[in-house]
């Protein structure tokens, strides 16, 4: 399946939730924040949203300082 991941096609090898994506490129979830085709998608709601087919998806790591 061929998506787009962070301006990067990419090619992962089945249908799979928003989490499970999340943890294989980001080790560390606590403060990311996913966007899927332009709509961001709050941390509950990923393991209902399941990626498909050209979505477009960005991953947002916060860092903190000052």
């Amino acid at each position: 399946m061929h998506i787009t991941l962070n301006g990067q096609a990419r090619e992962i090898s089945a249908a799979q939730s928003l989490r499970e994506l999340v943890r294989q490129f980001c080790p560390n979830t606590t403060s990311i924040i996913a966007e899927v085709n332009g709509t961001i998608v709050k941390n509950p709601q990923w393991d209902i949203v399941m990626i498909k087919e050209t979505d477009r998806i960005e991953l947002i790591h916060f860092v903190g300082g000052g």
